[in-house]
């Protein structure tokens, strides 16, 4: 049997990066959408692989497979619930009754894999499996981001789901004739599991987004995420390990093969999955190496130093603030929200031995009255001074009545540890400024409002913005060249690594083009 693939080339997939339906690797989720009742449900073919085999598709974006048994149905994974009538079409069209399900076999804990297990629970008293480490989610709903990743899934609820069976590898799991070995494979999720189908002499590895997609790509792409996307590249290393010891399975089924029209075999070669495997391992090693040696730098809300003397204090009214520190000097990246900005930084530099009475100065990135909102009232509590291209003074006097005014140009012989170089960055409104500093031996851009990590959830709010394409254009041109080894937005997305890797910029930059619509790049 072949199942239908679809093929995606790097032009088109970073247009699809673009809009935010992939992250990384070719994504896991697309937004769900509610169906009006008038509207028909159009019900695909159930494709079947192998006798008593097959696959329910289009479950957003997700599949489900269906295994008969002499002793009934099992089920790996579920979709969504939106889509249950979908899946019951299907298993209908395939001469089944769903009332023979007996089993519920769930890969990990993203909802677009098992939320239709519910619904299945109560029509038929199936039995819900799941790893262990996904269990507690399952069970609770939540976080949401431990659901739906970096997806925001709008529309799309969250119900508790009663696991009953959970999981931890090694198990044998039998109904009539099947017999199933539960592999555990934590990385993508920590609970998440593979599961190999071993009948009449064949296997069929059932791999969810362990390994996501025939075509090659693997899961990995949450162990670049902050730790509450629940990814974990150390334990992906070694699963990816112990797969490579297995013999190829006769058939790989996993969780998003992007059913289409062009047909691709769903047997891969011994050489093909080795290779698969061993880029994956070669991958995970060097994020392992990279997170032991620059530290897991995530913009996540949690306070922590980024380089020694360089801190990230957390978010404030909805925006990063950055520290910079020499001895008992501080120099703060920004100041927005109002009074209550004040006691925040004491709080957050107490954390690093820190205190706000060496607040020598603010850099200011402009742009909008928010980032500089909490300015006068830390002005006159410290005396502290401000750092801002000329043609934003007076502007900023208007709100800071007292104090001393920089040009960026005076900071190395104000201070002699911090020179900085500014970098203005047109098209959003008042023109930004962002500044690049040498730091040791790495080279730091803290950008401000722009450039833009494009997310899916961003678009329609910045299709609303008032912006000059065409000037933002040309700042990107500029910017590129920064070529940064850390980089500090005002709002990261998805709590955002600092540190930026091989072609990670290039990659930004292109988003923000494709953005634009000028495919340059």
């Amino acid at each position: 049997m072949r199942m239908r693939l679809r093929r995606t080339g790097r032009a088109s997939r970073l247009l699809v990066v673009c809009i935010g339906l992939v992250l990384l690797v070719g994504g896991v989720m697309v937004v769900a959408r509610r169906r009006p009742e008038s509207e028909p449900i159009f019900v695909p073919e159930p494709v079947t692989f192998a006798p008593g085999l097959h696959l329910l598709g289009e479950l957003s974006p997700s599949v489900a497979y269906v295994i008969e048994t002499s002793a009934g149905l099992i089920l790996v994974d579920a979709g969504l619930e939106e889509h249950h009538e979908l899946l019951l079409r299907q298993v209908r069209q395939l001469g089944l009754d769903i009332r023979d399900l007996k089993m519920i076999l769930v890969t990990h804990g993203h909802g677009d894999h098992y939320l239709g297990a519910l619904l299945l629970q109560q029509a038929t008293g199936a039995k819900l499996y799941a790893g262990r480490g996904d269990s507690q989610v399952i069970r609770e709903a939540g976080p949401r981001e431990a659901v739906f990743s970096t997806f925001a899934m709008d529309g799309v609820d969250i119900h508790s789901t009663p696991v009953d069976v959970e999981l931890v590898g090694g198990e044998t799991i039998e109904l009539g004739d099947a017999r199933i070995r539960v592999l555990a494979t934590p990385g993508h999720t920590p609970g998440s599991v593979c599961y190999l189908l071993e009948r009449r002499g064949r296997t069929a590895l059932f791999s969810g987004d362990t390994i996501m997609s025939i075509t090659g790509d693997l899961g990995t792409y949450s162990t670049y995420l902050a730790p509450r996307y629940r990814g974990d590249p150390s334990a992906y290393l070694a699963t990816l390990q112990e797969l490579a010891k297995l013999p190829v399975p006769d058939l790989l089924l996993p969780g998003h093969p992007r059913v289409d029209q062009e047909m691709v075999s769903a047997t891969i070669s011994q050489e093909d999955w080795a290779a698969r495997l061993a880029e994956g391992i070669a991958q995970m090693k060097q994020l392992v190496a990279r997170y032991a040696e620059d530290g897991a730098d995530f913009l996540d809300g949690n306070p922590k130093q980024l380089l020694p003397g360089l801190h990230y204090l957390g978010d404030f009214a909805d925006q990063a603030v950055y520290c910079f520190s020499h001895e008992s000097q501080l120099i703060l990246v920004d100041a927005p929200g109002g009074p209550e900005f004040n006691h925040f930084l004491e709080q957050r530099l107490d954390q690093f031995g820190a205190s706000l009475a060496g607040l020598q100065a603010v850099v200011v990135t402009g742009g909008n009255r928010h980032s500089v909102a909490g300015l006068a009232d830390l002005v006159e509590a410290t005396g502290c001074r401000v750092i801002a291209p000329a043609r934003d003074h007076e502007s900023l006097r208007r709100l800071v009545n007292a104090g001393e005014f920089l040009l960026p140009e005076d900071t190395a012989e104000a201070f002699s540890w911090f020179p900085v170089e500014p970098l203005a960055i047109d098209g959003f409104g008042p023109t930004l400024t962002g500044y690049v500093i040498s730091w040791g031996d790495r080279r730091v851009l803290v950008s401000g409002a722009a450039p833009l990590k494009i997310t899916r959830e961003q678009i329609p709010i910045l299709e609303r913005m008032q912006f000059d394409p065409f000037a933002f254009l040309n700042s990107l041109d500029r910017v590129q060249q920064v070529q940064p080894d850390l980089w500090l937005p005002a709002r990261p997305r998805h709590g955002q690594n600092a540190n930026l890797y091989d072609e990670q910029w290039a990659e930004m930059m292109r988003q923000n083009r494709l953005f634009l619509g000028m495919g340059r790049g």
